[in-house]
């Protein structure tokens, strides 16, 4: 699972030199596929040759400018899931707004008033502006879509930020004519929600109607099939037996998460992922499948 591409690894890019070493790695030692491909593997294949799945996860506009470029050179698939929103021009996803307003914010101690109940922020270096941002991501990561506006609105006044269009360059995503090249050259592309909604939080008679009309909005701007989906957040919590019926009512064939648990073969709406922005030492043990075997024998053992 990827989110931002770049020459450095600034803003929790991974950087086009590790990628490359990671699909040189691929290339050599596994199948690399679609997702809606992969889950039609046989299982004599898989024993063969071990399938993986690369899977990009909003739209960023850096995937096409450097990830893309590579993934042709070693004519490799992957599968984008997109915010439609997002990619439609009518919001900059929530985190990054936090994001930029930290990084444009004075240093200083703030006190954060209306919905942060007097949080104090603390923002004096880079450090600070990274460990804050955790921490009140963390604090809207399962608020409803309202109450994230409400929270962002009181966090740009509480420091005196004011939100700008331009200021947000550096989270642009890629266009729908973007898009339609990748779909021409083999990519899948998928739906991750119109504004990376928490599902839990959505209101249930609004549920399905609005997983429809994301998926229907991405068919007709590129005249596609939709059929995989990807969790916002991806957490346990952000799946329930609920929203996974009504992931399946939508139409869609399967699904994925952001917990790297072990892959079940009946239960493709909710695939478990591992996370590709590692180092090459991570990254080779994970998908050799030394990672799991780790976290399973600490299970076993009772390991924190």
């Amino acid at each position: 699972m990827y989110h931002r591409f770049g020459h450095s690894s600034k803003g929790g890019a991974l950087t086009v030199r590790q990628f490359r070493r990671q699909l040189d790695y691929l290339k050599n030692n596994f199948t690399v596929a679609r997702l809606d491909e992969a889950i039609s593997v046989p299982d004599s294949e898989i024993r063969k040759r071990p399938v993986v799945v690369l899977t990009i996860d909003d739209g960023y506009l850096d995937f096409f400018e450097f990830a893309y470029p590579l993934l042709l050179e070693f004519d490799l698939p992957a599968t984008i899931f997109v915010t439609s929103g997002f990619i439609e021009g009518d919001l900059f996803l929530w985190p990054d707004r936090v994001k930029e307003c930290l990084h444009r914010v004075k240093d200083g101690t703030y006190r954060l008033d209306g919905s942060w109940g007097g949080h104090i922020l603390r923002v004096h270096n880079d450090a600070d502006r990274d460990r804050s941002w955790h921490e009140i991501s963390d604090r809207m990561l399962y608020d409803t879509d309202a109450l994230r506006e409400i929270k962002l609105s009181d966090l740009f006044k509480s420091v005196n930020y004011v939100e700008s269009h331009s200021g947000m360059a550096a989270y642009a995503p890629m266009s729908w004519e973007h898009l339609k090249r990748l779909s021409e050259d083999g990519f899948e592309i998928g739906d991750h929600t119109w504004r990376h909604s928490c599902l839990p939080t959505v209101n249930g008679d609004l549920l399905l109607p609005a997983l429809e009309e994301s998926k229907a909005f991405i068919e007709k701007k590129l005249d596609i099939n939709v059929t995989s989906f990807a969790y916002p957040n991806g957490t346990l919590r952000d799946v329930n037996s609920a929203i996974v019926d009504a992931v399946n009512s939508a139409g869609f064939s399967q699904a994925v998460m952001s917990v790297p648990l072990d892959v079940q073969p009946h239960s493709p709406l909710t695939l478990p992922r591992l996370f590709g922005q590692v180092d090459q030492s991570r990254f080779v043990h994970q998908v050799d499948g030394f990672g799991f075997l780790r976290r399973k024998n600490a299970s076993i053992r009772g390991d924190a």
